[in-house]
């Protein structure tokens, strides 16, 4: 699938979100729930704004945040520029250090200084709030926060106090984190949901690219993918060299073998239960019942613990499914793998 087959599919798929996104960053802050494989940065790359991005799960105390939201700021500021702050030449050029000056004003030599030296200051040596380590942006660049609910709640309160369009990414269980009761964002910001697209959305969207999937073979495989837009793409993308979708499917699961060891294996720190737990969930069992013997508590220790990793999810009280499609189905491939292995 081309790219611009892909924008304009994405932007058949999410015409009414990215409309409401649109509005909301124009009167502030927007909170945007996806699951897993819902397409949030495809979705994001749509948006006709300059936006910078970050990960909070990336940069998870204040100082490392603020460091690269510096960076990322002054990067925007001089990209126009030979003399980039990020390059070998650094900010010593008039004309770098001419833009800095009249970003930072009487903080341009803690910035300099702060740059020049590459990494985040030691705690409490970053004497910049993050409104200041923005000054070298456009007042109406967005602020986009990948995985927000992960924010230092202080970094959020900041964060609410921006005069500039704000938009906080999180998924819908940590909605609470952001917008609850006592939390930073209450009262302050539109939600924006990323409803799953239905099957006539899909057979209509993949019309305006001139991509033809049979009916039956489309909504097998939007059942496995839950319809998630990311997932599907995912798998659209093999349809160029593989005719049946069912087929790309299966080479789609296989590609995210690796990646589903790496899981088991993160779940194996996270908490002796939850590989087996991982495992018996992908098959559909019930978590408390798989473990009968094991203390309740531990298990839903657990559960919670991979829930707040977006390794699993809640669809509804008391269920659980794993966030990612074609992890489950990866899982349940090595699954069967065994079954097979110890048959023979």
């Amino acid at each position: 699938m081309e790219r611009d087959d892909l924008n304009r599919l994405i932007a058949q798929l999410y015409d009414q979100p990215l409309a409401g996104l649109e509005r909301a960053l124009g009167r502030g802050t927007a909170i945007l729930l996806a699951h897993v494989g819902d397409g949030e940065h495809q979705l994001i790359a749509q948006l006709k704004r300059p936006i910078v991005t970050i990960d909070a799960t990336l940069y998870p105390d204040r100082t490392s945040l603020c460091f690269e939201l510096l960076r990322a700021a002054v990067e925007s500021l001089l990209a126009p520029s030979p003399e980039s702050v990020l390059s070998e030449a650094g900010p010593s050029g008039d004309s770098a250090r001419l833009a800095l000056a009249e970003a930072y004003g009487e903080r341009t030599e803690h910035v300099v200084e702060l740059l020049e030296r590459g990494t985040p200051p030691a705690q409490g040596q970053m004497r910049l709030s993050i409104h200041e380590a923005l000054a070298g942006l456009q007042d109406d660049v967005a602020l986009v926060t990948f995985d927000a609910h992960r924010l230092d709640t202080s970094v959020g309160w900041e964060l609410r106090e921006l005069q500039r369009p704000l938009l906080l990414v999180t998924r819908p269980g940590h909605h609470s984190t952001l917008a609850g009761t006592d939390a930073p964002f209450y009262g302050d910001a539109q939600t924006i949901t990323l409803s799953t697209p239905n099957p006539a959305a899909w057979t209509s969207a993949l019309a305006t690219i001139g991509l033809h999937v049979p009916p039956t073979d489309l909504e097998w495989l939007l059942d496995r993918s839950r319809g998630r837009v990311a997932t599907t793409i995912d798998v659209l993308e093999i349809i160029a060299s593989e005719r049946s979708p069912r087929t790309a499917w299966h080479q789609a699961v296989r590609r995210s073998l690796p990646r589903a060891h790496d899981i088991l294996a993160l779940a194996r720190e996270i908490h002796a239960y939850a590989p087996t737990l991982l495992l018996a969930i992908a098959e559909g069992r019930q978590p408390y019942k798989t473990l009968p013997a094991a203390p309740s508590a531990r298990v839903a220790l657990a559960l919670r613990k991979m829930r707040a990793l977006d390794i699993l999810e809640q669809p509804a009280p008391r269920t659980w499914q794993i966030a990612d499609p074609l992890i489950e189905h990866a899982f349940l491939a090595m699954t069967n793998s065994r079954c097979a292995g110890a048959a023979a």
